[in-house]
């Protein structure tokens, strides 16, 4: 459950079934199948080696794959929204699905309906054969195959879960290549192959790849990553998150996009494998897992239920609308630290949000993202665009995005560097005090000391400390081997979101007229230090409450 649901909310009351073929040999796929589905012939995308052994051991070739998945359906609920959940690539002997049922019964406690997809037949072949070359393409197609089962399953008038699903809310949730297939899958049926039968709406990716490329998709998107992830050890989810555009620039949101949200979040302590409860503590194999450094992971218990928490939530908000869900995500440092224990780094953004400066439109540090917003840096010794990698030292790639990066006291300065973006009058004219200014912030070394100061068309000014509501953290570096003399410590560049009320500033100044903000000033009190910054935006609604220092 949520931290913030009320306490006399009860759980649903749920009903499980799998569905499969009939003839497998695997009895919940076989014998005690409660829902008989086709198979599919996906000979011509599953990738080459596919042997005859791996034949003999599962009992049918790539033109035969089943579609088969195990289910998890609330009692009494009409258009339950559905998500399916994909797991990663493993030994193929494990039931690698079954390490996402945590997640599956979360969601159906919540009202969703459920289902994990068994893939196991594209894993690790041990004695049965190795596949060799990329799965993403089967994986994305098995996605569409389940979706097709599940348009069957709830459009016959006779099925007890006619009406009892709704397929135009769908969310897709995937680990490792997992969570790279779902965007893939979602990028195809974009361009029209579900033909109104169904609808991505959301997508979660757990620890994703991205080993074929970007797909590009236009649906809510949330990503949860460990900073000692071992197996997949950059970030690349944050790619997928910058790609979707989410917000307002100048007053343009587009007919269908007012419920979309984009979160990530990077887990301290989290790895790839614990994600999935079958898969054990170790992200190498033998015997590479005996030079793994595990003494700094979280229980398992504990990864799977920031995990949860953070996934239901994001549910919630993109699926259902829910202000609850969107103040999780908003503040998941906060309500993660609290119910968990756990410390995270989270960005967010929703179509609430109004984009002052993403520093992606050109070349030039001194344009803005709303039209006619103008950006001046003072103070700086240098100030330019960049794409930050994804981790430091620089290695594994950047997020392909940019962000601004400031440097400063190389030589001493009569007033502190300051970052100010001018505002044309249309962008705050909506603000009220129930609104936050936020920006993404991220530091190679130590954290800045950064005053947030605004403007408004009369000349009146505040200014509040950012640490006084978003503390900012020392960067986290980790070791991933016990071989430390042959590895450099190095950390995640997860630009975070921190934030300030707008109340704060007329807690200052009173008389400000927060709907004729003209300027929003990051000012700088540090000596010296270098700062990248991304995504000024303004928020419409309540600003989360601070996270722990």
């Amino acid at each position: 459950a949520l931290p913030s649901d009320p306490p006399h909310r009860e759980p649903h009351a749920i009903r499980s079934f799998s569905y499969g073929p009939g003839d497998d040999a695997r009895p919940p796929y076989g014998r005690d199948a409660r829902v008989l589905t086709a198979r599919v012939d996906l000979s011509g995308v599953v990738p080459e080696g596919w042997s005859s052994r791996r034949t003999s051991y599962w009992g049918f070739d790539p033109a035969r794959l089943p579609v088969a998945g195990k289910a998890w359906v609330p009692l009494g609920v009409s258009g339950a929204p559905l998500v399916l959940l994909m797991h990663g690539t493993h030994d193929m002997r494990v039931a690698s699905e079954d390490g996402l049922a945590y997640l599956a019964e979360a969601l159906s406690a919540r009202g969703f309906a459920a289902a994990t997809i068994d893939v196991n037949f594209l894993g690790y072949g041990g004695r049965a054969g190795e596949l060799q070359g990329s799965d993403i393409q089967a994986r994305a197609a098995l996605v569409v195959a389940h979706l097709e089962a599940w348009h069957a399953m709830v459009a016959a008038s006779a099925s007890p879960l006619h009406r009892a699903v709704d397929l135009q809310r769908v969310l897709l949730v995937g680990h490792s290549r997992g969570g790279e297939a779902i965007a893939l899958a979602a990028s195809l049926l974009s361009n029209g192959a579900a033909r109104g039968r169904y609808r991505v709406r959301a997508l979660a990716a757990l620890a994703p790849t991205e080993n074929e490329g970007p797909a590009w998709f236009d649906a809510s998107y949330l990503t949860i990553h460990g900073d000692a992830d071992n197996d997949v050890e950059a970030f690349v989810g944050l790619r997928a998150y910058h790609r979707l555009r989410v917000g307002s620039a100048g007053g343009d949101r587009g007919e269908d996009r007012g419920a979309l949200v984009k979160s990530a979040v990077l887990v301290q302590g989290a790895n790839h494998s614990q994600f999935n409860e079958a898969w054990g503590r170790s992200d190498k194999t033998w015997p590479a897992s005996l030079l793994e450094r595990r003494a700094n992971l979280l229980p398992a218990w504990k990864q799977r239920r920031v995990t949860a928490a953070l996934v239901t939530a994001f549910a919630e908000a993109a699926l259902l609308g829910s202000a609850r869900g969107r103040d999780v995500l908003r503040d998941a440092r906060g309500v993660v630290a609290n119910d968990a224990g756990v410390r995270v780094k989270a960005k967010y953004q929703d179509a609430a949000s109004e984009l002052l400066a993403a520093f992606d439109e050109d070349q030039d540090p001194s344009t803005g993202t709303t039209d006619g917003s103008k950006i001046d840096a003072q103070g700086f010794d240098r100030w330019s665009e960049l794409d930050p990698p994804l981790r430091l030292p620089e290695h594994f790639g950047t997020r392909m995005n940019r962000a601004l990066e400031l440097m400063w006291g190389r030589r001493p300065r009569a007033t502190a560097p300051r970052l100010t973006i001018a505002l044309p009058q249309a962008a705050a004219g909506d603000l009220r005090a129930g609104g936050s200014i936020a920006f993404n912030v991220a530091y190679p070394a130590e954290p800045p000391r950064i005053e947030v100061r605004v403007v408004d068309a009369a000349g009146l000014a505040a200014r509040v400390p950012l640490d006084e509501h978003f503390p900012l953290e020392p960067l986290r570096r980790t070791r991933l081997s016990i071989l430390e003399l042959l590895e450099r410590p190095t950390a995640q560049t997860l630009l975070e979101t921190a934030s300030v009320p707008l109340s704060a500033f007329t807690a200052r100044e009173p008389r400000l007229d927060l709907g004729s903000i003209r300027t929003v000033e990051l000012v700088f009190r540090s000596t010296s230090g270098t700062v990248r910054i991304d995504d000024v935006q303004l928020w419409r609604g309540a600003s989360p409450a601070p996270g722990p220092p």
